[in-house]
């Protein structure tokens, strides 16, 4: 290997840039030095989203036990690492999510403190490419991979509610997670308490005010739905259905890579593998219902057999429901059945999907369901629900559906709601995954191309200009290959920059998640980095000419 170090732009402090980070170092071979200079305002590790200083009352909203950030001088996963440090919580299937962001961050510590490992944390947020404030000089380095994921929502939203006053009526943008997130900052973290309602079978909550909560909590969205919680129970009569649905979808997703690369592939057939299977699981639960009902609870997000009490209507007594079939005290709806077929083949989806073209009709369908399916799939953990539904029904919080498109202030921007000067408005909306603020148009579509003002960050803006990255007709995300490279409008490899997760949303799906086995693309990175450092170290030993690292980003075919 060269005696030159290999020089890593990191842009990106969060779980995606330590796990492709810990890749590298596990199969860098020898004593090289690996230079890493990597910008984020944020801690490296948790980034600005997995923050230690979060409140305690915000849990992590995925299992603790698919967590798992071992690499080079780190060996233990979360729920390890819970048993030795924070046993108070070893037990718990939901962590808070602050002990998260100290368990990333010192995993990011270990890693860095390998002697072959130099890391320079700029606190800085990158703009574009170049020698000026706010911009990175590509010439500079080996490989550029970007992982810039969430923008910094928490500190904003705790920040803004710290100025609601006690007592007062507070409104907030959005009934999603981060809604939750606002409401239990609003009143747990103010001292409220919970305690379990006595003979109750769904183990539900009674809220007990400390006095320093506002009055009211009002989550305003445009539809108002809410998200259903995840399930606590087991429920093995459903595996079955699963599994051969699962198995149909790896099939349909095989079957279409060996088709030649070019026209759009229809969704059609996935469909009907999803719908035949949401029918086999409502015959194997002895619900009486159609293909059409079926349908139209993906499409419209409503129970069928209650459309009245719904997501966006009668939201406590919804919730309720959820939990109530969960345990079995209430038979399962068509909703609650897709939820479940959605979450057992959603790897699976995952894999056949990556990358395939998809006609402009075929995006907006898969959007609506998609959007419909994860709001019952990948809810809250069933007790926050317990929480938010004793906020409801105890009169501290109330779901209004706006019905409006008006803009969404930025997150956690605050902003006067109605002329009661004691009332206050916070966002708790995360930014979309992308990097383009709507999809870009679709083809033959009578428009401009997208411009600097249709991107999210500066930097993918620069970046387009540039003809660096591309964004497909359709779609919101940058098109990467499979060891998340970038590729140019004419479908060749940008040699050098790369780009991980939420910004290639659409041609990747399911980023939102802290499950490193779900995306193959860091370790492929990972594994692409070495072989090119080391066909470079052979080009240096036998006297040829290696491609100047002050040529930046390299273009073509071939690595």
């Amino acid at each position: 290997m060269s005696a030159a170090p290999l020089r890593v732009c990191l842009v990106g402090a969060g779980p995606k840039a330590l796990f492709a980070l810990q890749e590298l170092c596990a199969l860098w071979p020898g004593a090289s030095r690996i230079r890493v200079d990597l910008f984020d305002p944020a801690e490296p590790g948790g980034g600005a989203v997995w923050d230690p200083e979060l409140p305690l009352a915000w849990r992590l909203n995925a299992p603790a036990a698919m967590v798992d950030a071992r690499g080079p001088g780190w060996d233990l996963p979360l729920s390890a690492w819970l048993r030795r440090h924070h046993p108070e919580h070893a037990e718990e299937r939901f962590p808070p999510r602050a002990l998260v962001g100290v368990y990333l961050r010192q995993a990011f510590a270990a890693l860095a403190a390998d002697p072959r490992v130099e890391v320079r944390h700029h606190r800085s947020r990158v703009t574009g490419l170049g020698t000026g404030p706010g911009q990175i000089d590509p010439s500079a380095y080996d490989e550029v991979l970007l992982a810039t994921g969430h923008a910094g929502l928490p500190a904003q939203l705790r920040r803004h509610a710290e100025a609601v006053p006690a007592g007062a009526t507070a409104t907030v943008r959005g009934a999603a997670l981060t809604g939750l997130d606002a409401l239990l900052l609003l009143t747990e973290s103010r001292g409220g308490r919970w305690s379990r309602t006595p003979e109750d079978s769904l183990a539900r909550l009674t809220y007990h005010p400390s006095g320093h909560e506002p009055a009211r909590v009002v989550l305003r969205s445009r539809t108002g739905a809410v998200m259903a919680p995840k399930p606590e129970h087991q429920h093995p009569w459903l595996e079955p259905v699963v599994a051969a649905a699962a198995a149909q979808v790896r099939a349909w997703g095989a079957q279409v890579r060996a088709r030649p690369a070019g026209d759009p592939v229809s969704l059609s057939p996935l469909w009907g593998v999803l719908l035949r299977a949401a029918g086999e699981a409502a015959r194997a639960a002895r619900v009486s219902t159609t293909p059409l009902r079926l349908w139209r609870a993906a499409l419209t997000g409503s129970p069928v057999r209650d459309a009245a009490v719904s997501p966006g209507r009668q939201q406590a007594a919804y919730l309720s429901s959820r939990l109530a079939i969960d345990a079995g005290a209430a038979p399962p709806d068509e909703l609650w059945l897709w939820g479940r077929i959605w979450q057992g083949v959603y790897r699976d989806l995952v894999q056949a999907l990556d990358r395939i073209p998809r006609s402009a009709r075929d995006q907006l369908r898969f959007r609506r369901v998609a959007g419909t399916l994860e709001r019952v799939s990948f809810g809250p953990p069933a007790e926050t629900v317990r929480k938010f539904l004793a906020l409801l029904e105890c009169g501290r919080a109330e779901v209004v559906a706006t019905g409006d498109d008006a803009r969404e202030p930025d997150a956690g921007e605050p902003a006067a709601s109605g002329t009661d000067a004691s009332a206050r408005e916070l966002a708790a909306l995360t930014a979309g995954p992308g990097v383009l603020t709507a999809p870009a148009p679709a083809a033959g579509a009578v428009t401009t191309t997208p411009s600097a003002p249709a991107f999210r960050e500066p930097l993918y803006a620069d970046l387009f200009q540039r003809g660096l990255i591309t964004v497909r007709p359709g779609e919101r995300g940058v098109l990467t290959d499979p060891d998340a490279t970038c590729l140019d409008a004419y479908g060749r490899r940008v040699e050098g920059v790369a780009v991980l997760g939420r910004p290639t949303e659409d041609p990747v799906l399911g980023h939102d998640t802290l499950d490193r086995t779900l995306h193959g693309d860091g370790p492929r990175w990972a594994r692409g980095v070495v072989a090119r450092w080391g066909h470079r170290a052979l080009q240096d030993a036998s006297g040829l000419a290696a491609t100047p690292a002050s040529a930046g980003p390299r273009k073509g075919n071939t690595p």
